[in-house]
Order: structure tokens, then sequence, then C-alpha cells
């Protein structure tokens, strides 16, 4: 028979399971090659004698976000916008993850709150073992 607590837990994970599965950052990982290939050689050359916040010679950055120099190295300056569930950012060196507010708190709340169950139920287990193992030695005498 389970007890009250251990339904109580399978209903919290389910619901934090349900939260995870239904993001939708639609963020995307590169390979680390094409990062690479463009912190290469061809960066210098994309900013050389420009000035700090000015166009590159070539847009390097996917369609729609400008390319910028600064320091004689070329940077992405990410869009952001509303959508339908709020505000929408891009983030990364070439703009390639879209972030949303939802998705913020998540990352930031959620391994919190796992960490916090996981060491509530360390605690119980032990007070619980230690509290039968008194119990014990008290009908023992």
């Amino acid at each position: 028979m389970k007890t009250p607590k251990m339904s109580l837990l399978s209903v919290i994970f389910t619901v934090i399971f349900m939260l995870l599965a239904g993001t939708s950052t639609g963020q995307t990982l590169k390979p680390l090659s094409s990062v690479l290939s463009i912190t290469g050689g061809t960066m210098l050359e994309n900013c050389k004698n420009i000035r700090d916040y000015n166009p590159c010679l070539v847009n390097t950055c996917p369609e729609n976000m400008p390319c910028y120099c600064k320091e004689e190295k070329e940077y992405c300056r990410c869009a952001n916008f509303k959508g339908p569930l709020g505000d929408y950012w891009y983030m990364g060196p070439n703009c390639e993850q879209k972030w949303n507010t939802r998705d913020l708190i998540l990352v930031a709340v959620v391994p919190g709150i796992c960490l916090a169950l996981i060491v509530a139920v360390c605690m119980y287990t032990i007070y619980s073992c230690k509290k039968r193992k008194h119990y014990a030695n008290a009908d023992k005498r």
C-alpha cells in the first residue's frame, strides 16, 4: 500500500516531468567545428580596420541578425521579440539558442526544487532509520 507521502512525491515528479517535456526552446546545438571556424582567421579579416560597433564587411551571422565589430572581433547582435507566450530572445555566439521567460524560470528553479526534494527525502530516511533503531533499543531493555 502506498503511503500519502509516496503518492505526493510521485505527483510532484510527474508535474515536473510534464513541465520539462512541455518546454520548447527551439535550441539547436551546432557542431564544435562550425563554431571554431567562425572564430578562426576569417574573423580578424572581417573586422580589420573597422571601428568598434560598426558593421562587419561580411555578415556571418544567421539571417535577420546583423554582424558588428568590437576590438577587431565580430559578434552577432541577437534579436528579441514578443511572441504568444511572452518575451523571446536569442542567445549564444551565433544566436543559435531561442529562449523565453518560462524556459529561464524552469532552468533556474527546477534544479533547486529537485535538490531540496532529494535532501528532504534523505533526511526523512535517516530520521526514520534512527527512530526505528531507538525504538528497537528501547524494547530490548
